[in-house]
Protein backbone atom coordinates (compact mmCIF):
# COMPACT_ATOMS: atom_id res chain seq x y z
CA UNK A 1 0.00 0.00 0.00
CA UNK A 2 1.58 3.28 -1.09
CA UNK A 3 -0.86 5.54 0.70
CA UNK A 4 -0.88 6.00 4.48
CA UNK A 5 -4.35 5.72 6.02
CA UNK A 6 -5.00 7.52 9.29
CA UNK A 7 -7.19 5.44 11.63
CA UNK A 8 -9.43 6.93 14.31
CA UNK A 9 -11.10 4.51 16.77
CA UNK A 10 -10.59 1.29 14.79
CA UNK A 11 -9.38 -1.90 16.46
CA UNK A 12 -7.59 -4.99 15.14
CA UNK A 13 -9.75 -8.02 15.92
CA UNK A 14 -9.89 -11.74 15.19
CA UNK A 15 -12.89 -13.11 13.34
CA UNK A 16 -12.85 -16.91 13.20
CA UNK A 17 -13.89 -18.25 9.84
CA UNK A 18 -13.12 -15.13 7.83
CA UNK A 19 -10.52 -15.60 5.09
CA UNK A 20 -7.84 -13.59 6.89
CA UNK A 21 -9.11 -14.48 10.41
CA UNK A 22 -8.57 -10.87 11.43
CA UNK A 23 -9.46 -7.37 10.38
CA UNK A 24 -10.10 -3.95 11.78
CA UNK A 25 -13.44 -3.24 13.36
CA UNK A 26 -15.34 -0.38 14.91
CA UNK A 27 -18.79 0.14 16.36
CA UNK A 28 -18.21 3.74 17.39
CA UNK A 29 -20.14 6.45 15.59
CA UNK A 30 -17.67 8.76 13.84
CA UNK A 31 -14.79 6.27 13.75
CA UNK A 32 -13.05 6.83 10.45
CA UNK A 33 -10.20 5.99 8.15
CA UNK A 34 -8.84 8.83 6.03
CA UNK A 35 -6.29 8.73 3.22
CA UNK A 36 -5.21 10.41 -0.01
CA UNK A 37 -5.03 8.43 -3.24
CA UNK A 38 -4.70 9.13 -6.95
CA UNK A 39 -5.66 5.59 -7.95
CA UNK A 40 -8.68 3.36 -8.09
CA UNK A 41 -8.99 1.30 -4.93
CA UNK A 42 -11.12 -1.34 -3.26
CA UNK A 43 -12.31 -1.76 0.30
CA UNK A 44 -12.97 -5.26 1.60
CA UNK A 45 -15.85 -5.31 4.09
CA UNK A 46 -17.46 -8.14 6.03
CA UNK A 47 -21.25 -8.45 5.99
CA UNK A 48 -22.89 -10.31 8.85
CA UNK A 49 -25.84 -10.22 11.26
CA UNK A 50 -24.24 -7.53 13.48
CA UNK A 51 -23.18 -5.18 10.67
CA UNK A 52 -24.21 -1.55 10.56
CA UNK A 53 -23.93 1.30 8.09
CA UNK A 54 -20.82 3.05 6.80
CA UNK A 55 -20.35 6.21 4.71
CA UNK A 56 -17.75 6.77 1.98
CA UNK A 57 -16.61 10.36 1.34
CA UNK A 58 -14.48 11.84 -1.45
CA UNK A 59 -13.05 15.33 -0.86
CA UNK A 60 -15.54 15.81 2.03
CA UNK A 61 -18.53 15.01 -0.21
CA UNK A 62 -20.67 11.99 0.51
CA UNK A 63 -20.26 9.36 -2.21
CA UNK A 64 -22.25 6.48 -0.77
CA UNK A 65 -23.82 4.96 2.32
CA UNK A 66 -23.49 1.19 2.60
CA UNK A 67 -25.73 -1.03 4.72
CA UNK A 68 -23.45 -3.98 5.50
CA UNK A 69 -26.09 -6.14 7.19
CA UNK A 70 -26.58 -9.71 6.02
CA UNK A 71 -28.60 -12.39 7.76
CA UNK A 72 -25.93 -14.85 6.61
CA UNK A 73 -22.56 -14.94 8.33
CA UNK A 74 -19.18 -14.09 6.83
CA UNK A 75 -20.02 -12.61 3.47
CA UNK A 76 -17.08 -10.77 1.94
CA UNK A 77 -18.09 -7.60 0.13
CA UNK A 78 -15.68 -5.62 -2.06
CA UNK A 79 -16.51 -1.96 -2.70
CA UNK A 80 -14.63 -0.33 -5.60
CA UNK A 81 -13.92 3.40 -5.85
CA UNK A 82 -12.94 4.41 -9.37
CA UNK A 83 -10.55 7.34 -9.75
CA UNK A 84 -11.22 8.29 -13.36
CA UNK A 85 -9.20 11.53 -13.40
CA UNK A 86 -6.13 9.98 -11.65
CA UNK A 87 -5.83 13.08 -9.46
CA UNK A 88 -5.21 13.02 -5.73
CA UNK A 89 -8.39 12.97 -3.68
CA UNK A 90 -8.98 12.67 0.04
CA UNK A 91 -11.18 9.73 0.99
CA UNK A 92 -12.84 8.89 4.27
CA UNK A 93 -14.62 5.76 5.47
CA UNK A 94 -16.83 6.59 8.47
CA UNK A 95 -18.92 4.45 10.81
CA UNK A 96 -22.41 5.97 11.02
CA UNK A 97 -23.45 4.25 14.25
CA UNK A 98 -26.69 3.23 12.52
CA UNK A 99 -28.23 -0.07 11.47
CA UNK A 100 -31.26 -1.39 9.68
CA UNK A 101 -34.12 -2.90 11.68
CA UNK A 102 -32.96 -6.49 11.14
CA UNK A 103 -29.34 -6.03 12.22
CA UNK A 104 -28.25 -7.04 15.71
CA UNK A 105 -25.54 -4.36 15.87
CA UNK A 106 -23.63 -1.54 14.21
CA UNK A 107 -20.23 -3.17 13.64
CA UNK A 108 -18.15 -2.32 10.58
CA UNK A 109 -15.37 -4.77 9.68
CA UNK A 110 -12.68 -4.10 7.06
CA UNK A 111 -10.10 -6.66 5.98
CA UNK A 112 -8.22 -4.56 3.43
CA UNK A 113 -7.97 -1.34 1.46
CA UNK A 114 -5.85 -1.64 -1.65
CA UNK A 115 -5.03 0.45 -4.69
CA UNK A 116 -4.93 -1.04 -8.15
Amino acid sequence: MKFKPQYKEWYKREFNGWQQNYGIMSWQKGANIEFVSNKTFAIGFLKHAWSGKVAIFKDNKLMDILDLYSQNMQIDFKYDVKNIDNKEHTYKIEVLGEKNNQSKGIEVWIDCIYEY
